[in-house]
Order: structure tokens, then C-alpha cells, then sequence
């Protein structure tokens, strides 16, 4: 349906911005970000617009060019924090931790307890090797946000950490909730399945781990089945 309306109308933005989201959730990357490329063009300053062609770019592994379009958007507005967030998340990308732990501590000043930022910053400082630091940085998170499924998925992934019987009731207390999110309680499953590994309570990390592994493929288009179907064809 847009397809077909973009013929009558080619440069309509917001249809192009729409197609490109379609594209970018069905993996069609090229196609969502020639579209994001075009949209900036036709409307340079929509700031909506641009950041999903920097997603398109990240996704598809074009780090420097995810990179100079961020750099645009914080050259436009250097008071935003959501522009300083998507800078500093390209400069890792880029490898330049230095600069995005220098710009996420900016906006720690500011919102102090944001859980996202905590966590981005817990990201760079493990990959700095700094696992003490970080490990206090997802644990700030959890903090001020305990339902943030990343912040204990990250301690998880830490491979060092080993959560407290007190962390793992929280844990599960969490997974209980009805008013967490999607994206959180995938996080959580699949954190408390490797910390119930780790304390060698093998019947409920296989549990946890099913849970995460239902959750995450009721969302995903990947199909076993159709890919050994699909590369068949081709040979």
C-alpha cells in the first residue's frame, strides 16, 4: 500500500519513514536506509527522520557514517541529552570509549539516575576492561530502575559476576510482574537462567532459559524449517 503511493507521491517523508521502519523490522536494511538516505535530503532538519536513517546505518554496520550523522544532530541542538545519548553510543560503536564515557558522565550530571545511560556507560567500562567499575554502573541502574531487564542481563553476561541470593529473589520477583515489559522480562529470563546455572540449579535455569526463548522467537521472522527450505532452492 505505501509502495503504491509513493509512486503517486515520491517524496512524501513521512510514507518513506514508514516503508523504511517495515524494512528495517524485516531486515531489509538497504532498502530502509536508501529510503532514510532520501528522506534527509528532502527534509534535512527532521530530527525524527535522521535518527532512524542512523539506526539503518548502524544495523548495517556503517559505523563512521552513523557517526557523522550523530555528530549533525548534537552540532544542531548540544543541550539534548537524547542527542548526546546517540552520539556517545556511535562513539563506541566507532571504538572511541574515552569520548562516550566522557559524553555519558555529561549527561549523568544531569539526569543522574537515568538507567540507560548507567548502563551504556557499563558497556564501555567492561569493554575497557574496567569490570568493577562497570559492574557498579549496571548496579546503579537497577538502582533507580529495578525492572531494567538489560542492566541484569549485562551483570549476567559480565561472565565474573555472581548474583546474591537477594538479587535472585528480586529476580524473580521482577519476572512476576505484570506491568513489565516485552523487551525487560526477555532480559530477565535469560539473566536468571545463567545465574541459577551458576549456583548449579539446573532445573530452573533450563525453565528460565525456555521462557527467554519463547518470548524472543514469538517476535522473531526466523523459521528453521524455511531456511533449510530457502538455501535448498538455491543449491
Amino acid at each position: 500500500i505505501i509502495r503504491q503511493f509513493l509512486r503517486q507521491v515520491p517524496h512524501h517523508v513521512s510514507a518513506m519513514q514508514l516503508l523504511a521502519d517495515i524494512g528495517l523490522r524485516l531486515g531489509v536494511l538497504d532498502d530502509a536506509e536508501f529510503l532514510l538516505e532520501a528522506a534527509t535530503r528532502f527534509e534535512p532538519d527532521n530530527v525524527l527522520v535522521r535518527v532512524d536513517y542512523i539506526q539503518a546505518l548502524r544495523k548495517r554496520q556503517k559505523f563512521h557514517d552513523a557517526l557523522a550523522q550523530a555528530k549533525r544532530l548534537l552540532d544542531g541542538d548540544p543541550d539534548s541529552l537524547k542527542f548526546r545519548s546517540i552520539y556517545a553510543v556511535e562513539c563506541m560503536q566507532t571504538g572511541d570509549y574515552d569520548e562516550a564515557l566522557r559524553v555519558f558522565d555529561q549527561i549523568l550530571v544531569q539526569a543522574p539516575h537515568d538507567p540507560v545511560t548507567l548502563t551504556s556507560k557499563g558497556h564501555a567500562l567492561k569493554t575497557q576492561g574496567r569490570y568493577q567499575d562497570a559492574v557498579e554502573s549496571y548496579r546503579a541502574a537497577l538502582s533507580s530502575h529495578p525492572q531494567y531487564g538489560e542492566a541484569y542481563y549485562s551483570l549476567a553476561n559480565l561472565k565474573v559476576y555472581s548474583f546474591s541470593e537477594e538479587e535472585l529473589q528480586n529476580m524473580r520477583t521482577q519476572c512476576d510482574n505484570a506491568d513489565l515489559s516485552y523487551t525487560d522480562r526477555v532480559y530477565l529470563n535469560f539473566a536468571l537462567g545463567k545465574a541459577c546455572e551458576d549456583v548449579d540449579d539446573y532445573s530452573e535455569a533450563f525453565q528460565r532459559y525456555r521462557l527467554g526463548n519463547v518470548l524472543k522467537k514469538s517476535q522473531s521472522r526466523y523459521d528453521a524449517d524455511d531456511m533449510s527450505a530457502d538455501m535448498a532452492a538455491q543449491r
